[in-house]
């Protein structure tokens, strides 16, 4: 694998590196929080629960099985490969981040809009990004291999798990995760895992909240939407990047400040709709 690595590297451009990192972008937290965001607060409630779970549950475990493996970066192994855009390639290899967390991704989404023509771009997708991280390289194929096959199974266990939240109107499953994710704290010594572990832990409290005192109509009209997304992102990033200036930098409140994040994202920000009428409560 390492040979292959070298060998592709022969086959850069300027125009293919750009476009490789474009994609491998397409990874990463600002792009899947402004997903999450526009499919949870404007196209669907539902979908976006399932979607919100399947991207935080991808990134915890993959945080946690790379402090398992313990699988040194390719650069690491062989010094004639040369990284690009290092900076989004800290920590272990194995699994890729970005390809179990991209794909999870667009999984997600392909499972919740089955059109034939979703379907085709969802999959082009989740290649593309694999295939990025390698031609960058950043990871061996083996890591997005593992990374693409775990991203499959994480979200139709986040799917069931969600499906079954919002049939009973239950936040036990969410709660479920939310536990093992805590307990993982003692063990995990990861920023990335502390902060998808905030997450995970307000999820059973947002779907509580937001469910009991919300539930909101995620559909409006476009006008509606697009005021809708401007002030929800305020709210939440207000929240991300304010209460860094408030609080320590440790683990521990990088763990409350996502927590806090979302319940913003989840609850708050869905009452501000429905009490601006921006949103209607489907109460």
């Amino acid at each position: 694998m390492i040979e292959f690595m070298v060998k592709l590297q022969e086959y850069r451009t300027p125009l293919l590196n750009k476009i490789a990192e474009i994609v491998t972008i397409t990874a990463e937290e600002t792009f899947l929080i402004a997903v999450m965001c526009l499919v949870f607060w404007c196209l669907s409630r539902e979908s976006g629960y399932k979607l919100i779970l399947s991207i935080i549950f991808a990134s915890a475990l993959n945080s946690a099985l790379k402090l398992l493996y313990k699988v040194d970066r390719p650069w690491v192994k062989d010094s004639r490969i040369v990284p690009l855009r290092q900076q989004t390639a800290g920590g272990y290899s194995m699994p890729s981040g970005h390809t179990q967390v991209g794909a999870s991704l667009w999984f997600s989404l392909r499972r919740s809009y089955k059109k034939s023509w979703f379907t085709i771009i969802a999959y082009i997708m989740m290649i593309l990004i694999a295939a990025s991280r390698v031609y960058l390289g950043v990871h061996t194929p083996q890591d997005v291999l593992v990374g693409l096959a775990l991203s499959i199974a994480g979200v139709l266990i986040a799917h069931y798990l969600a499906g079954n939240a919002l049939k009973n109107n239950s936040a036990m499953p969410f709660a479920f995760l939310a536990v093992l994710a805590f307990a993982g704290l003692f063990f995990f010594r990861d920023e990335n895992y502390y902060k998808m572990t905030g997450l995970l832990i307000s999820l059973p409290l947002a779907f509580y909240l937001e469910n009991r005192f919300v539930k909101f109509d995620a559909k409006a009209k476009w006008w509606k939407q697009i005021i809708k997304i401007v002030i929800g992102f305020v709210v939440v990033m207000a929240f991300k990047e304010g209460l860094k200036l408030v609080f320590p930098d440790t683990l521990v409140f990088d763990t409350i400040r996502y927590f806090i994040v979302g319940i913003a994202a989840i609850y708050a920000v869905p009452l501000i709709f429905v009490k601006t009428k921006l949103a209607i409560s489907q109460k």
